[in-house]
């Protein structure tokens, strides 16, 4: 099978394609093997960090509403009770 590809000029290609020979085609396909799997996982660990960060945040930006609600329910209840004292004293 003749595989094609496109890469940059500024590409190096590693000397293992740039052989082609019979005896090196099986050095070949474990490169390309190797490099799929180094990729997959490389895409994988990126993935993960990308959901790790996402729920950071989200983490995140679940604390500061609580707070902010927690604040809010605290002066309304304040209020309740001055408001409560005020009809108390009249």
């Amino acid at each position: 099978m003749l595989l094609t590809i496109q890469v940059s000029d500024a590409f190096r290609v590693p000397s293992v394609f740039l052989s082609d020979t019979e005896t090196q085609r099986e050095a070949r396909e474990e490169a390309l093997l190797l490099g799929a799997f180094v990729q997959q996982h490389v895409q994988t660990q990126r993935s993960s960090e990308d959901i790790r960060a996402l729920r950071a945040k989200a983490d995140a930006d679940l604390a500061a509403l609580k707070t902010a609600k927690d604040a809010a329910m605290a002066a309304l209840q304040q209020e309740v009770a001055a408001a409560e004292a005020a009809l108390a004293t009249k």
